[in-house]
Parts: C-alpha cells; structure tokens; sequence
C-alpha cells in the first residue's frame, strides 16, 4: 500500500502533467518519465538574446515522495556554463529548490 503522502503527491503530478499537455508555452516542454511519475524530463528552449538563444537544454527533475511541500531537485544534462549550475553535475543551485521553495509552486 502507499502512504498517504505519496498518494497526495502522484495525485499533483499527474495534475501537473496534463497542464504541461495543455501548455503553450513554447520556452518548456516538460513529461514525466515512462512508468514513473517521479522522475521528469524538461527541454527548455534558449532565451532570445542571451548567450543560449537557439539552444535546447535538457534538464532532468527528481520529484520527492513528500511533494509538494518538499522541492523537486533538477540538473541540467545538457553541458551549459551558468553561476546557477554545477559545471561537473549539472545540477541546478537556486533557493527556491531548496530553502526557499513554495508548496504553491508547479514543475512547470
């Protein structure tokens, strides 16, 4: 059987996963893996005018059982050179995925 919690969170994120279908936003395109709602995949494309317009950037999310009320933990596999992002690891160093992040905010 599953915890509560964990229940709660696959709940969310299948929830968020349709949202992403409906999404328009062309700068995202995210999904959740195949057979786990857990561990997503996002492409971001580039923003016009900056060192990485034309690029698409491969980010991959681990989502905890305790979300929402714990952050999602996200690394580029993409090589990019950013002040926010491990060089070695990718993974992406933001207060709002760790100290800082809010119940209220979604994946996308």
């Amino acid at each position: 059987f599953f915890r509560p919690c964990v229940m709660a969170a696959s709940k969310r994120l299948l929830k968020e996963f349709k949202d992403a279908q409906s999404s328009d936003d062309e700068e995202i395109r995210l999904h959740p893996e195949e057979n786990n709602v857990f561990d997503w995949k996002a492409v971001l494309k580039g923003p016009k005018d900056t060192p990485y317009d034309g690029g698409h950037f491969l980010v991959s999310l681990r989502v905890p059982k305790e979300y929402p009320m714990a952050p999602p933990s996200a690394s580029f596999r993409t090589k990019i050179f950013h002040p926010n992002v491990l060089f070695k690891t990718g993974e992406i160093c933001l207060d709002i995925l760790k100290t800082s992040w809010s119940p209220a905010w979604t994946l996308q």
